[in-house]
């Protein structure tokens, strides 16, 4: 008889149980979607920053020729100039 009132009452855990393990179940995957979503915009950012540099290295190398080109045409003019009031 001890059995049978004990039946009733394990049917009744494991459902309860059943209805925990789906609640969590639940938890987990919306938590997993806010994570998802929250490494999404990381990556996002990161690729942002990322090609920020990249744009500075090119600004910076454009400047450094630009410069050497600049040196190369006054340098170039002040030998005329030289050669010119040099005579």
């Amino acid at each position: 008889m001890a059995e049978e009132r004990r039946m009733p009452n394990n049917e009744r855990d494991i459902g309860r149980l059943q209805a925990e393990v789906a609640a969590l179940e639940k938890r987990l995957e919306e938590s997993e979607g806010r994570i998802e979503k929250r490494l999404d915009t990381i990556d996002e950012k990161l690729n942002r920053l990322v090609t920020a540099a990249n744009m500075g290295q090119g600004a910076w190398w454009a400047s450094v020729k630009i410069g050497g080109l600049i040196v190369t045409v006054v340098g170039g003019l002040a030998a005329v100039v030289h050669w010119i009031l040099g005579k």
